[in-house]
């Protein structure tokens, strides 16, 4: 009896130890299971950074295709824009985000920091880039000199430009008509 027993005993212990077995066998296949998966991941990873790699190229690409076409445009802006500039010239830039301001001498003044009368005159130039058949100018704050500058400029263009002051002008351009509020009301 002592043999049935003990081979009842020796029975149950194998039974748990296949039992424990097959418990590490699943652990065993979870952790090979986990490895794949973590080779994949960092094949999946290789590609990513190729992938990556090759787009930071082409942005670069892009960018100095964008440097160049606009360049262009930039240039064309800038010209038009100095045709009706008194003095200096203007600055259009949008090779990194957009920088618009005049520079006069060695001095650049960006758009916000215009004076007011500067900006009136800027102003009446975008307009000009923006071909609008009439073109506005107040001209309250322009003092006598930037103002026959500025009716000079706009003498040479092929637009209605109508220039509003309170100020005495002097000498006009053949180009302008001068109109005095005194004699329309009267």
């Amino acid at each position: 009896m002592i043999d049935i027993q003990m081979m009842k005993d020796q029975i149950a212990g194998m039974i748990t130890k296949g039992e424990d077995l097959r418990k590490k066998e699943k652990v065993f296949l979870k952790a090979q299971g986990i490895s794949e998966e973590i080779e994949r991941a960092n094949q999946d990873r290789e590609k990513t950074t190729k992938e990556l790699a090759a787009a930071k190229e082409k942005k670069k690409d892009l960018i100095a295709k964008k440097g160049k076409a606009v360049a262009g445009a930039a240039g064309k802006i800038v010209e038009k824009l100095n045709e009706l500039l008194p003095f200096g010239s203007a600055v259009f830039d949008c090779t990194d985000g957009l920088v618009i301001g005049w520079k006069d001498e060695e001095k650049f003044t960006p758009y916000n920091g215009l004076s007011g009368g500067q900006k009136q005159i800027f102003d009446t130039a975008l307009a000009h880039v923006l071909d609008a058949n009439i073109i506005v100018l107040e001209a309250a704050e322009l003092d006598i000199d930037h103002m026959s500058a500025a009716l000079e400029d706009f003498a040479g263009i092929e637009k209605q430009v109508i220039v509003n002051t309170c100020h005495q002008v002097p000498v006009v351009p053949e180009a302008f008509v001068k109109i005095e509020l005194d004699e329309v009301a009267a």
